[in-house]
């Protein structure tokens, strides 16, 4: 969860030695009134640092690009972020926003209720954290905490390391939130399931922040370099920490962004892949190095050759009956355990199938849901 860039400077040491792991100072002060809604969940991905981190902190877009698995672009509801004043004294590396939800989705037949207030703040250069509070609650401790940390991992590439939090003293019922964080309590879901729901959040726009990233390249090999304004146009409300990240990311006296070439040039696209099952290919950027998902994989493919020979012997077991018998009745009345068994064997290979699936690779579906 560090950022650790290699620096062989003369005064390297010293500059690190003064700087502290950057921690949002809320989780530290208030660790204990917390728990883990759901297990931290980590990924590489295949897109810059750059585009991830604009991507966490730009709200507006879950509806829409994770339509159907995070939420829905038919209630989707028009944002606007703002900049907070930044207290004298206070790191200049952290930005803090207030996040406004305005009206209500079009054509839904929802009254405008108590808006629900949620705060956001980036820690250069790696670190996001939403504050939520319920709806008519103002004050207090948030109900729900999500941090994110964006680290740079190679060119072009990144991991993101996610973690949820509720409250602890958060009572049950009423909000969608609390009802979740029962349930999980009492059914507790293996680790492995909750991380095959977080990876088709990450495959909704994976390919789109891919392809995006060597578009900007183009542009800027065709039209020299650029700055995000020439790039971007953004105008809406709820670009307001986008915009922010833009300029602190391209603006190295701000001592911005990532990791930077020779002469100063950003190294946040890396090579062009064009196949669907490298870009989204979860084994390697995800199973192979999570201890519950690789091990929820080898059970998944011992048991399914178990399976799939036991349904061989018992369809052959019945055949034989079959054969050997009279009538068709008397094949019924003895050889319905074996029908029984050989269904279930085809259902559970149907389902171990679909769970190897969903731990390797699934191709890009989600944009026809």
């Amino acid at each position: 969860m560090l950022w650790v860039w290699a620096d062989s400077g003369p005064t390297a040491f010293i500059d690190s030695a003064v700087r502290g792991p950057r921690i949002p100072s809320f989780l530290e002060e208030h660790t204990d009134e917390y728990v883990p809604l759901f297990p931290v969940m980590a990924r590489d991905l295949m897109y810059g640092h750059n585009l991830l981190v604009e991507n966490v902190m730009d709200p507006s877009h879950v509806p829409f690009a994770h339509h159907g698995v995070q939420g829905s672009r038919d209630a989707a509801r028009p944002l606007r972020i703002t900049r907070l004043n930044t207290e004298d004294g206070q790191d200049p590396s952290l930005l803090k926003f207030d996040i406004q939800t305005l009206g209500v989705p079009a054509g839904s037949g929802k009254r405008k209720g108590p808006p629900r207030k949620r705060n956001l703040e980036f820690i250069f250069p790696s670190a996001v954290d939403y504050h939520s509070m319920p709806p008519g609650e103002a004050g207090g401790l948030p109900t729900f905490l999500s941090t994110f940390y964006c680290t740079p991992t190679s060119v072009g590439k990144c991991r993101i390391l996610s973690q949820f939090m509720i409250r602890r003293d958060t009572k049950p019922g009423g909000n969608m939130l609390r009802r979740l964080a029962k349930l999980l309590n009492k059914v507790k879901p293996p680790k492995w399931l909750l991380h095959m729901g977080s990876n088709k959040v990450l495959d909704g726009d994976m390919i789109l922040l891919h392809n995006q990233g060597h578009t900007m390249e183009r542009l800027r090999n065709v039209r020299g370099k650029l700055k995000h304004q020439d790039m971007f146009y953004l105008a809406a409300g709820a670009d307001g920490a986008v915009v922010d990240l833009l300029e602190w990311y391209h603006d190295p006296a701000r001592g911005g962004g990532g990791p930077r070439g020779p002469g100063g040039e950003l190294l946040s696209d890396g090579p062009e892949e064009t196949r669907e099952e490298v870009i989204l290919d979860r084994y390697e950027q995800h199973t192979k190095h999570c201890h519950a998902c690789s091990g929820a994989l080898r059970v998944v493919e011992s048991l399914k050759p178990v399976a799939q020979w036991a349904t061989v012997t018992l369809a052959a077991t019945f055949l034989s009956l079959a054969l050997r018998a009279e009538s068709g009745v008397a094949v019924l009345s003895k050889g319905w355990p074996l029908v029984l068994c050989t269904v279930i064997c085809v259902v559970a290979i149907k389902l171990l199938t679909e769970i190897q699936r969903r731990l390797r690779f699934v191709p890009y579906e989600h944009h026809s849901s």
